[in-house]
């Protein structure tokens, strides 16, 4: 068996089946948990001849890497690697081929790589909401991500936002960041899956089901004016020093930072105020959580605008931050 290393990503899973086809072989690396296998990476690997298909574990991949083989063997039950800088035997995994359907995977949307994987950070976090556990592509390649208490998007072209698309798992975007350095890439997908094509490698999953939210309404800022004259480094720094001076044991404990007429106050276990440039009016005041604003302070590139937008009860009041192509909504905290 000859096997060019060049070929192999940086990563694989535990689980390395090679299948044997015309012309070389495949490797169909995936999750050895079954209930974990929303993902299937497929190497190609022209040239690379087997006699039978055979599967080795994550460690196995490594030593293949570590020891740059001159020789290869395959017996029944172990995997043998032959080098100037060693030898090393390896036991073969019983493992039946795995791997998701490949059909109908003509179509395909252009999507920002890096965008996608800042809006993983505004998933949802628990099992409670499935359908917000993964990052929304809509079919003009505008990304959307929320947990209810956060918003992020990420805006293609100036291209409409539609609720037609389809939503990507976290895990599926960070296999795929870690495999590349592009920013712009193609997403494959039909009903149930996507796949994205690096060089020789195929990383297809399955797409997560359910009906996403339509956030359209919440989209529309123009009516919304902006606060002038903001200092957004400012902010950034006294929002930092506010959530340090308030910390509690807890590193989870929410602070509360609240916004009033050229004033920042943070509230915790103690409380910090401090005079800044944030001009939301002598009667309106807004109150997040400080961890929800720094993931939205430092998710935005570049300049950015902030908004408010009240409600007569303020049952709904919301911070925006937005530039051209971006936007984070933080939902406010009813203060007593």
């Amino acid at each position: 068996m000859k096997l060019d290393i060049n070929l192999l990503p940086k990563k694989l899973n535990d689980v390395n089946y090679f299948k044997k086809v015309e012309g070389g072989c495949e490797i169909y690396s995936y999750n050895s948990k079954f209930q974990l296998r929303n993902e299937v990476v497929v190497v190609s690997l022209p040239g690379c001849e087997i006699e039978n298909d055979f599967c080795i574990d994550n460690k196995a991949i490594e030593m293949l890497k570590l020891l740059k083989p001159e020789e290869i063997n395959i017996t029944d039950k172990s995997f043998i690697i032959k080098s100037s800088k060693g030898k090393y035997t390896g036991k073969l995994i019983n493992e039946n081929l795995f791997q998701l359907s490949k059909e109908n995977l003509d179509s395909y949307t252009n999507v920002n790589l890096d965008n996608l994987n800042k809006a993983c950070n505004f998933t949802a976090k628990t099992d409670k909401k499935p359908q917000l556990a993964g990052v929304r592509v809509d079919n003009n390649g505008n990304i959307i991500a929320t947990d209810s208490f956060t918003l992020y998007t990420y805006n293609n072209n100036h291209n409409e936002y539609t609720v037609d698309g389809f939503t990507l798992p976290v895990s599926f975007i960070q296999i795929v960041k870690s495999l590349t350095n592009e920013t712009e890439l193609n997403v494959y997908n039909n009903q149930n899956i996507a796949m994205v094509k690096i060089d020789n490698v195929k990383i297809y999953t399955n797409l997560i089901s359910g009906a996403y939210p339509d956030v359209r309404k919440l989209l529309d800022t123009n009516q919304i004016e902006k606060i002038e004259n903001t200092d957004n480094q400012e902010i950034i720094e006294k929002v930092d020093i506010a959530s340090k001076l308030t910390s509690n044991v807890d590193d989870n404990r929410t602070i509360y930072i609240e916004f009033s007429f050229n004033k920042l106050a943070a509230y915790g276990d103690d409380t910090f105020e401090t005079d800044i440039n944030f001009d939301c009016g002598i009667e309106n005041h807004i109150r997040v959580s400080n961890i929800l604003l720094m993931q939205a302070l430092k998710s935005i590139n570049g300049d950015y605008d902030f908004k408010i937008r009240y409600d007569a009860n303020r049952k709904g009041t919301m911070l925006y931050l937005t530039n051209e192509n971006e936007l984070c909504l933080v939902l406010g905290i009813r203060s007593n």
